[in-house]
């Protein structure tokens, strides 16, 4: 298990989001580009991880093996997954 940060919470009644951080659901299936680096937390001992430039480091992964990035336009936003996987690396 690993344990990935965002910014942004509820505390009680209270709670503050953040725009374009990465949002995610309960059960949802993800793909997701992470880094150690964190501006916001000490994490000189590498216990956590940030999405990598926020929500666009995030892909939601559908029923029909897409994946999804949101804040794209409509044409950009889904790849098919095994193409999305093959291309990681090669670029």
């Amino acid at each position: 298990m690993i344990t990935v940060r965002t910014i942004g919470g509820e505390v009680g009644e209270y709670g503050m989001e953040v725009e374009d951080e990465a949002k995610f659901e309960a059960g949802e299936n993800v793909l997701l580009f992470l880094t150690k680096e964190d501006m916001d937390t000490d994490n000189s001992a590498g216990t956590h991880y940030r999405v990598y430039d926020m929500k666009y480091g995030k892909f939601s992964i559908t029923n029909d093996n897409q994946a999804v990035r949101p804040g794209l336009p409509e044409a950009h936003k889904k790849i098919p997954l095994e193409e999305l996987l093959n291309s990681i690396g090669t670029q």
